[in-house]
């Protein structure tokens, strides 16, 4: 089953939203195309040109590039497509190369997957492409270090790129200080000159703005979103989602459905 969408917003849209599962070899034959498309393998694997694509990983299909692919029977797999004149600098923001067929592993591929299903699900009920697009922003942030480029970037850009790797784990100053082999104190001072924020406070926004994301786009529980983001209790995550966005998980939760209600009569 695939959703289809207009793709209006010319800096970056979403084509198509696809979930399937083929019990029979298929062979793609070489082609090339216009947008990118992103790939997670549940079940099965792809056989592409340049690598094999096992289950529980992913890939992403470069545009203007030729490629061609078979897959074995007894496959299952989700993919987003994605373009615009912004969708280069899209996937170098999450330190993906632009110019070539990129193998993807996740640092959570079961939390990815159900992530992908309640999206899958939602957009074929209201056919919002903007699901669709926060789905794939959400998975990239889980794209595990050494698919991405992080050897090009400083001291910070790699903390910031551990941030937003491991947020959904209970991570600390001092463990992200390590990561890029500079002492707790060093790195508070760094990461504010060059970003002009607190790295605490960089890591509560990435955690909100996911939380938010799965909060509006998913069926998850408060107390699923909680965990699913680095907090131990749901308590802790309710408190500060107020503080930051100044209005509970749930009745945010509640806001957006009314609006979206609203919207469609």
């Amino acid at each position: 089953m695939i959703c289809y969408f207009d793709g209006k917003n010319e800096n970056l849209y979403v084509t198509e939203f696809g979930h399937s599962r083929l019990s029979q070899t298929r062979i793609i034959e070489p082609r090339i195309r216009e947008d990118y498309l992103f790939h997670i393998i549940v079940d099965g694997v792809i056989n592409f040109c340049e690598f094999d694509v096992p289950a529980k990983s992913g890939l992403i299909i470069s545009r203007n590039i030729k490629h061609s692919f078979s897959i074995d029977p007894i496959f299952e797999h989700y993919w987003i497509g994605f373009g615009g004149k912004l969708a280069p600098q899209f996937l170098l923001d999450h330190g993906l190369a632009v110019d070539k067929h990129v193998r993807l592993q996740f640092s959570s591929f079961s939390y990815v997957c159900d992530l992908l299903a309640l999206a899958f699900n939602r957009c074929c009920e209201t056919n919002d492409e903007q699901i669709a697009l926060s789905t794939l922003t959400a998975c990239l942030v889980l794209v595990l270090d050494e698919h991405t480029q992080i050897s090009k970037l400083n001291d910070i850009e790699r903390a910031i790129r551990f941030m937003e790797n491991n947020y959904h784990r209970k991570i600390t100053m001092v463990q992200i200080a390590e990561h890029v082999n500079l002492s707790e104190k060093h790195l508070c001072r760094k990461f504010i000159q060059q970003t002009g924020e607190a790295p605490q406070k960089r890591l509560l926004r990435i955690r909100m703005v996911a939380a938010r994301q799965f909060l509006l786009n998913t069926d998850l529980k408060v107390k699923e979103i909680a965990y699913s983001v680095g907090y131990s209790t749901p308590l802790s995550f309710s408190t500060m989602y107020k503080q930051f966005y100044g209005i509970s998980p749930m009745d945010d939760r509640l806001r957006n459905q009314q609006q979206t209600s609203q919207d469609t009569t």
